[in-house]
């Protein structure tokens, strides 16, 4: 059994590709020596404030990322996550126990719905979610991370 947990969050400010990609390569190599494995998307738009209940008038940008592994290892290294200044407001969407990893070979897999080209180290979502069978307990993660990404793609 693997233990993983889905969050989304606010980034603090719009990330850069030069961002992003350091973001993946520190999370590669900290997920690979606690094998944690997991995909991180990051979409820019402009979210409803659910305070104001309005679509504000400038772009924004969130995260939602899956991790996986021990329960104990993914809880710690949450907790680093949510003390880093680059997001805020985090919310965890799920949390469970699954028969098995759904991003085995993926240190950290990333894809950033704003970025036009894809990169080495980040992900085709398209393929990604296309080859997913949706029906085994084990897809849960990439259900929400499919829902989010179609999400981002819609004009608000």
């Amino acid at each position: 059994m693997v233990f993983y947990l889905i969050y989304i969050s606010k980034s603090a400010e719009l990330m850069s590709e030069q961002q992003l990609k350091e973001i993946l390569t520190q999370s590669r190599v900290r997920n690979t020596r606690l094998n944690i494995t997991g995909l991180l998307l990051y979409v820019e738009g402009k979210f409803l404030d659910v305070t104001k209940h309005q679509v504000p008038r400038k772009m924004s940008g969130r995260f939602i990322q899956v991790l996986e592994g021990n329960e104990s290892d993914v809880r710690a290294l949450y907790d680093l996550i949510q003390r880093d200044p680059k997001h805020t407001n985090h919310i965890v969407l799920k949390e469970e126990m699954i028969p098995g990893r759904n991003f085995g070979e993926w240190a950290m897999g990333c894809c950033a719905a704003s970025i036009e080209q894809q990169h080495a180290g980040f992900a085709d979502l398209e393929n990604v979610f296309l080859e997913s069978g949706g029906e085994e307990i084990c897809n849960r993660p990439l259900a929400f991370l499919a829902s989010f990404y179609q999400m981002s793609k819609m004009k608000l």
